[in-house]
């Protein structure tokens, strides 16, 4: 099978899960799998060198997880929307993500993993010295 229909497939799982939840036919534990597996479609996307489709994606996963106040559950979609949104050059967007990120990440003891991001933000937005200073950041 292509990767075009392994990507529709995904993407046609996630709908699904998404509209069940929204119709009280499936619990919460159920769509925080389908928001994790949202995620982890938006990840296969960036590697596919598909951002516009992720960001896609892990928007539709953030807005539907911050609209029932469980952003907390889906931080992964939003780093991905984060990380779509710098490979798109969108430096504004990214930051907002990673920004919101970076809340979550404090209080989850994920700030390791979102400080990766911080370097490629500051270089998309053409602060090269602060993007070398936050690669230390990030390694540490």
């Amino acid at each position: 099978m292509s990767e075009a229909a392994w990507i529709g497939i995904g993407i046609a799982v996630l709908v699904v899960l998404m509209i069940l939840f929204a119709y009280g036919v499936i619990a919460l534990g159920d769509l925080r799998t389908a928001w994790l597996a949202g995620s982890n479609l938006g990840h296969a996307l960036l590697v596919l060198d598909q951002p516009a489709e992720a960001a896609r994606i892990t928007t539709q996963v953030v807005e539907q997880a911050r609209s029932l106040g469980r952003l907390r559950v889906a931080w992964g979609a939003l780093g991905t929307l984060g990380v779509a949104r710098i490979l798109l050059g969108e430096p504004e967007a990214a930051e907002a993500a990673m920004r919101e990120l970076l809340e979550i990440s404090v209080v989850d003891g994920t700030l390791w993993w979102a400080a990766d991001f911080w370097p490629a933000l500051l270089l998309l937005r053409g602060e090269v010295d602060a993007a070398a200073r936050a690669c230390g950041l990030a390694d540490a």
